[in-house]
């Protein structure tokens, strides 16, 4: 189980929210890509989403890296 806290502008979940993991064996590494549309405004709320991922189990010398990027509007 991975767990991330995206702070995004969204009083929710963000909008188009898709996360794809992968491993990269060579380096030893587990890396989860996160992106979402990027908001019109922002929430006045707090704006934190908590992400949780089942994930089939990862090597004890693996490192997890969270790559999150936000996609311009126009790109829906």
């Amino acid at each position: 189980l991975l767990g991330v806290t995206l702070n995004t502008g969204y009083c929710r979940r963000p909008l188009m929210l898709q996360h794809k993991a992968f491993s990269d064996a060579a380096q030893k590494l587990y890396i989860v890509n996160i992106t979402y549309v990027e908001p019109a405004g922002v929430c006045r709320a707090l704006s934190r989403y908590d992400l949780w991922l089942t994930v089939p189990r990862i090597p004890d010398d693996f490192q997890v890296r969270f790559d999150v990027k936000p996609l311009p509007r126009e790109s829906r």
